[in-house]
């Protein structure tokens, strides 16, 4: 809307100096005929003014245009400043931390790095993948004996933010597209799944960990050890 004001007052501008222009040069040429001779010399003269509006449109033009920023630096400017922050880094800090925060203190990626760190401990390869264009797959199992490679996601969530049948949806989708395929997936979460969630993992045998299994599972793993009180913050 603003680029559309500034846009329309340029054109007022220049509507305005033509004009004056316009009828500078009638006055001039009128004047110039009578008293100017020959007559091809008096419409000389009377072309002046119109000459000399149009130049001066074109430096105001100029001004403004030297005053204004451009419209692909506007847009850009626009998309920078409409764009979402970032509300964490990918950064995680060393796993002695990570080990000894309760899992309402991780970040995130931290999150997704402690599920890593007990897999690892549990006889897995794991490679990690989360962050954009992971796909929906955190991190990839890969069972050390048989080779099998289980998809899992990982969502940090708050206790009252339920998993929907979507995700779920859409992580056995994104088994199906890893490379090499994963042959079957996991969720494992720090809340819990609506009852749709849970029988959509059912149906496509996938195994999910709701928060309060979650929290058994890494109880019985010696190296996690949290602080007996829980931290003020919560999972996003």
């Amino acid at each position: 809307m603003c680029s559309e004001l500034a846009r329309r007052k340029k054109q007022d501008w220049r509507d305005l100096v033509l004009s004056l222009g316009v009828l500078g040069s009638i006055y001039v040429g009128f004047s110039a005929w009578a008293h100017v001779h020959p007559h091809w010399l008096a419409l000389t003269y009377g072309s002046l003014p119109l000459v000399a509006s149009i130049v001066l449109m074109f430096l105001i033009d100029k001004l403004i245009r030297s005053l204004t920023p451009s419209k692909t630096t506007q847009r850009g400017s626009e998309r920078v400043s409409a764009a979402p922050r970032p509300t964490g880094s990918r950064s995680v800090r060393p796993d002695e931390e990570i080990l000894r925060a309760p899992l309402d203190g991780l970040s995130p990626y931290e999150f997704e790095h402690l599920l890593a760190l007990y897999f690892r401990d549990h006889g897995y390869r794991v490679e990690e993948r989360g962050g954009s264009g992971d796909g929906g797959v955190d991190l990839v199992l890969i069972d050390k004996e048989s080779g099998e490679r289980i998809a899992v996601q990982a969502k940090h969530w708050a206790d009252h933010r339920l998993v929907g049948p979507d995700i779920v949806r859409a992580l056995d989708s994104s088994r199906k597209n890893t490379k090499p395929a994963c042959y079957t997936s996991w969720l494992i979460t720090t809340s819990d799944l609506t009852q749709q969630a849970r029988r959509e993992a059912d149906r496509n045998h996938m195994q999910y960990w709701h928060g309060g299994l979650l929290s058994s599972e890494l109880s019985k793993w010696p190296k996690w050890q949290p602080p007996g009180m829980k931290s003020n913050r919560r999972p996003r």
